[in-house]
């Protein structure tokens, strides 16, 4: 019998930074990036996105936000994220998190018509309170998995793929944890995850799903573009060992779920931090 294994990418678009390196138009030629990648493998993407960002899609490139609307309505794109910039949750005030969520929210419904369900960020989006926000929020689920701060900080890696993440409130949310199957764009690694060792990391963790991040842009001066990774992504979803089944994140959780009761975890900032990384916010956590 064939190893039932989950599949999902999540590309990383926001405004704040990706136009800002690569100038106007780099938004909308991600998210087409985006579909090009679905079209040509039949996988099923989440987009993190910015609100800001999303204004500005409507605004630089209405004929991608329309091809973005046309994916949300078919099931094969989910926005997932939410905020309305770029947050790196522990470093910012109580206040601040919230207008992210809930301005983040009303800017997703007002641009695209529908409603952020899983918060995830490819930045270090954690605060030991946050559960309780987005269970306020309206979000029915979250993920553990940022590999852009892969050095400080970092969670705990877990030996199953969904757990119920309890705030300091006792509010629990569903939640993707960082697990062995979690792999960025970079090629060796997805390479490597992807090829002869992929069974015993499947293996290894119950409710097996491989979650990637890419930060899609088609450009040749960039390392991660769909012509690029699209052959990978099609070799995985086709591979003979494996039931691969693609999802959303909204899928993925649903589908986990059905597995049975997922474990409590209570994060702390102690758990995820193992020093800090220099320059952040001009220094203020090391010297603090």
């Amino acid at each position: 019998m064939k190893q039932p294994l989950y599949y999902t990418f999540s590309n990383h678009a926001h405004w704040v930074d990706l136009q800002w390196s690569w100038g106007a138009g780099a938004l909308g030629e991600s998210v087409a990036d985006m579909l090009a990648l679905i079209e040509s493998t039949g996988a099923k993407g989440n987009l993190d996105c910015d609100g800001a960002g999303l204004e500005h899609l409507a605004a630089d490139a209405p004929e991608q936000l329309a091809r973005l609307r046309e994916a949300i309505a078919a099931g094969k794109v989910e926005i997932v994220g939410g905020t309305y910039g770029q947050p790196c949750g522990l470093f910012h005030g109580a206040e601040s998190n919230l207008r992210q969520r809930v301005f983040g929210v009303r800017t997703c419904l007002r641009v695209l018509g529908v409603r952020p369900r899983i918060n995830s960020s490819l930045e270090f989006d954690f605060f030991p309170q946050l559960p309780q926000v987005l269970d306020a929020c309206g979000f029915r689920g979250t993920t553990l998995i940022f590999p852009w701060l892969v050095g400080t900080p970092q969670v705990p890696c877990e030996a199953q793929a969904l757990v119920e993440w309890e705030g300091f409130d006792g509010t629990r949310i569903p939640t993707l944890a960082r697990t062995s199957l979690a792999a960025t764009q970079w090629k060796q690694e997805y390479e490597q995850l992807f090829g002869a060792g992929l069974p015993a990391a499947v293996e290894s963790v119950a409710g097996a799903a491989l979650v990637q991040w890419f930060q899609l842009l088609p450009s040749d001066d960039w390392n991660c573009r769909a012509a690029e990774v699209a052959p990978a992504v099609s070799a995985l979803l086709a591979d003979p060992r494996f039931d691969v089944q693609a999802v959303t994140l909204t899928g993925l959780i649903e589908a986990l779920r059905e597995r049975g009761p997922a474990p409590t975890r209570v994060y702390t900032t102690d758990d995820c931090f193992h020093g800090a990384s220099l320059g952040k916010n001009g220094d203020f956590m090391p010297r603090f």
